[in-house]
């Protein structure tokens, strides 16, 4: 098991979503390159489904049996957390843990959406993995543009994007459920799993809500 993430070297806009979301990521849409000879060289093709992460593959991997649902929210974003079999045969203190990083989420992010999050704890190792269930390659600038009309009030960050239709070469970026979600390019409310996470059994649980 994993611990922590690694960024992924496409993730051009990283540093600006971080601000924004926590651990939610985007990467770049795989586009031509000059060969040298003046022609160009396509890369393999790109899937309607952007490549999850490693951590995210991991994480929906572990996952085991029935879940059940406990929601988390203080009046802005609804954070349901799916306990598998194995989540709910674990030390009720890590249930506890997690829910409180659910609330911590759910009391900083304020955007009316439902974020549903598949929890296990199985494996050892001390470590831990999540990501992402799912996304669309989106154009950059619609992008851009949701990202600045969604930002918190007064805080410039991603006016600093470049205009245009291209970043770094790039037309468009994959973006997850959870942010289409909150850009509306998908139901506020969809039922789907969005995320996933799986803790060791033998994970220090200081970093249960770290």
């Amino acid at each position: 098991m994993r611990s922590g993430h690694t960024a992924d070297p496409l993730d051009t806009l990283d540093s600006w979503l971080n601000r924004s979301w926590d651990e939610v990521y985007v990467h770049a849409m795989p586009s031509a390159t000059n060969n040298g000879r003046g022609g160009a060289t396509m890369t393999p093709a790109v899937t309607p489904t952007p490549t999850l992460p490693s951590e995210a593959i991991e994480a929906a991997s572990a996952q085991s049996g029935s879940t059940t649902v406990i929601a988390e929210t203080s009046g802005g974003i609804t954070i349901n957390l799916l306990f598998d079999a194995a989540a709910m045969a674990a030390p009720a203190s890590f249930r506890a843990g997690i829910q409180q990083a659910a609330l911590i989420l759910s009391a900083t992010i304020t955007n009316q959406i439902t974020v549903n999050i598949n929890v296990d704890y199985s494996g050892s190792g001390g470590g831990a993995a999540a990501g992402p269930a799912g996304g669309q390659y989106v154009n950059y600038s619609t992008v851009r543009s949701d990202l600045i009309s969604h930002a918190t009030p007064g805080d410039p960050t991603f006016d600093a994007l470049p205009t245009g239709s291209t970043l770094q070469g790039q037309s468009a970026v994959a973006v997850w459920d959870a942010q289409l979600k909150l850009f509306g390019l998908l139901s506020p409310t969809a039922t789907a799993v969005d995320g996933s996470a799986t803790f060791a059994t033998d994970i220090n649980s200081s970093l249960w809500s770290a």
